[in-house]
């Protein structure tokens, strides 16, 4: 049996704050997290706001595999950032949330996540591939 992937759900914001929560998370021990967070860029002429921290209401940690920015240092929300976290899900989630956290306030912010559930007797790792060219 393979693994399946399905989507947990998204969120999004334009309100200024320090956070973006998805609310009605389920996922079992096992289970991988795959979430991709947004964002404007918001700091001092127009500095990344990237996600710094991603945390769940059952506590699993979350690792950042990388991200992208698309800078424009001339004015705030005049470019964007991008980052991907992946968690192995070691405490299960039962409708839980996961909060991406901002620095400083970012208005306009989005979060999308996937749960990635295991075939029965396989486990799942995740392996970050570096595409660079040359």
């Amino acid at each position: 049996m393979a693994a399946t992937v399905t989507n947990v759900g998204t969120n999004t914001s334009t309100s200024s704050s320090s956070t973006l929560t998805l609310g009605s998370v389920t996922a079992s021990v096992g289970d991988w997290l795959v979430v991709m967070v947004a964002a404007d860029n918001n700091g001092t002429n127009g500095a990344a706001s990237l996600s710094t921290t991603m945390t769940d209401s059952a506590g699993n940690t979350y690792t950042n595999q990388g991200g992208i920015v698309n800078n424009d240092p001339g004015a705030a929300a005049a470019g964007c950032s991008f980052s991907m976290w992946t968690c192995e899900v070691t405490s299960a989630l039962s409708g839980g949330t996961i909060t991406s956290n901002y620095s400083p306030n970012t208005a306009a912010k989005a979060i999308l996540a996937y749960r990635v559930q295991p075939g029965s007797g396989e486990t799942i790792s995740f392996a970050r591939v570096d595409a660079s060219p040359g």
